[in-house]
């Protein structure tokens, strides 16, 4: 019996070797019938944020030729609250007599209403596309600013006079003045000076100025200012958004909550409270602030929220509070006075600025 292993080749080194061959080849085979072909390179994936104010440059990396834009227009400006009235000048009071008395006091100005607050940015989702190395922009404006508040109206003067005599009437306080229009977020292609828009959300409306609480009237007349409405909600912009591709969505400016009007003065000299700085106002201040209009849509498109702040509109300003009316003079054993100076409103605050904008592209 020859116990000698094969020679190289034959018997079993020749049946490794078929195996062999056998595996190769069957990987190297297609099988019949399928219809499986080498997978083609996938495209990449991607996203670019831009959060900063101003122009930006962007190219699409190379293979990518369609992407998704989203953007967010800036908030617009917070209106301007309004004077506070001044108070009414105190009534004069001579008497030849000894016994003591005293002239009547001046009214109270009202105080001045509440500017609204500015609305926020529009909302636009597009797909576009695009070009590999082509130079894009995107542009973030700012958003819109507060509108001043109006001075306080100045107080009465006190009456005068040997028999008495009314006190003036206090001034009107001025209104406020209206927030600015936020200025878009825009993307599209870079052509030096002629640029080609592709998508655009628009910036917030302004809110609305609020109007200055009248003066209160002089002392004899013991009437207290007369207090104006509030401003009304600013509204969102008249065309909302821009797409020139497929549009996912389109949304508009959310509206700011509208000023609170002031409180009226009182005859008896107190002077009113200005729009949102009332009694009710500081049990609770979210009943009544004209709070800016908040996104439209406040996700982002990996599912997470917009940051805080983002697109907002400004906040409304607080009227000023309206002046006290003045006392009346005094008459007795001590001699005789004329009345005093009413007191002067108080000028209406600043509206806040709205938030600017915010641009994702992704593919």
């Amino acid at each position: 019996m020859n116990d000698r292993p094969p020679a190289p080749g034959i018997g079993g080194g020749r049946r490794f070797a078929l195996r062999a061959a056998s595996v190769f080849l069957a990987a190297a085979t297609p099988v019949l019938g399928s219809s499986h072909m080498p997978e083609a390179a996938a495209a990449p994936h991607g996203q670019v944020v831009f959060d900063a104010l101003g122009r930006h440059m962007w190219q699409p990396p190379e293979g990518v030729t369609h992407v998704k834009v989203h953007l967010w227009g800036p908030g617009g400006g917070g209106g301007g609250g309004a004077g506070g009235g001044g108070g009414g000048g105190g009534e004069a009071y001579q008497s030849l007599s000894t016994h003591d008395a005293e002239g009547e006091p001046g009214g109270g100005g009202a105080g001045g209403s509440a500017g609204s607050g500015g609305s926020s940015g529009s909302f636009v989702g597009c797909s576009v596309d695009v070009t590999p190395g082509q130079a894009y922009f995107v542009y973030l404006g700012p958003g819109g600013s507060g509108g001043h508040g109006g001075a306080g109206g100045t107080g009465g003067a006190g009456g005068t006079g040997h028999h008495g005599a009314d006190g003036k009437n206090g001034d009107t306080g001025d209104a406020g003045h209206d927030g600015t229009r936020g200025a878009g977020t825009g993307f599209g292609i870079e052509r030096g000076d002629s640029p080609k828009l592709l998508a655009g959300a628009a910036g917030g409306a302004p809110g609305r100025h609020g109007q200055g609480g009248n003066g209160g009237t002089g002392g004899g007349h013991q009437e207290g200012g007369h207090a104006h409405p509030g401003a009304p909600r600013s509204s969102g912009p008249a065309s909302p958004s821009v797409c020139r591709g497929t549009t996912e969505r389109l949304l508009g400016a959310r509206p700011g909550r509208a000023g609170a009007a002031g409180t009226e003065g009182k005859a008896d000299g107190a002077g009113g409270v200005g729009g949102f700085n009332g009694l009710r106002c500081q049990r609770d201040v979210r009943s009544c602030k004209s709070w800016g209009g908040r996104p439209p849509h406040p996700v982002l498109p990996d599912g997470r929220a917009l940051p805080a702040g983002v697109a907002t509109g400004g906040d409304g300003a607080s009227g000023g509070d309206g002046g006290n009316g003045a006392p009346g003079g005094q008459a007795g054993a001590g001699g005789n006075s004329k009345g005093r100076e009413g007191e002067d409103g108080v000028g209406g605050g600043t509206g806040t600025d709205g938030a600017g904008g915010y641009a994702v592209i992704s593919w």
